[in-house]
């Protein structure tokens, strides 16, 4: 019987060694799931930020395309005005030589009305001796 009893608390012993290890890697296994967590926990943090990231660079993206939208009109406007202005110009210069022409028109009839009349111009006086 002491041979059983022997046998038993051996076995005993060694149960007390299998339950002590299991133990131990429970708690490991504890410390695991726990990091696990953690890094699971980051890990969705990360995600939620990817995703405001996200949502912001969409956002400045569509700002970015209206801008690009409204440069281009005002470029096309751009282009109208400077059409526009070269229209003016070329008028300008139409009436610069028109008037051109008009002084030189008067400058002629000028030099003929002197003649014509050069007293009226140069205010003689002999006419008024007459």
């Amino acid at each position: 019987m002491t041979e059983v009893f022997a046998s038993l608390t051996e076995v005993f012993a060694t149960l007390t060694e299998v339950f002590a290890t299991l133990t131990e890697v429970f708690a490991t296994l504890t410390e695991v799931f726990a990091s696990l967590t953690e890094v699971f926990a980051t890990l969705t943090e990360v995600f939620a930020t990817l995703t405001e990231v996200f949502a912001t660079l969409t956002e400045v993206f569509a700002t970015l395309t209206e801008v690009f939208a409204a440069l281009t009109e005002v470029f096309a406007n751009l282009t109208e005005v400077f059409a526009t202005l070269t229209e003016v110009f070329a008028t300008l210069i139409e009436v610069f030589a028109t008037l051109t022409e008009v002084f030189a028109t008067l400058t002629e009839v000028f030099a003929t009305l002197t003649e014509v009349f050069p007293c009226f111009f140069l205010g003689c006086k002999a006419n008024a001796r007459v």
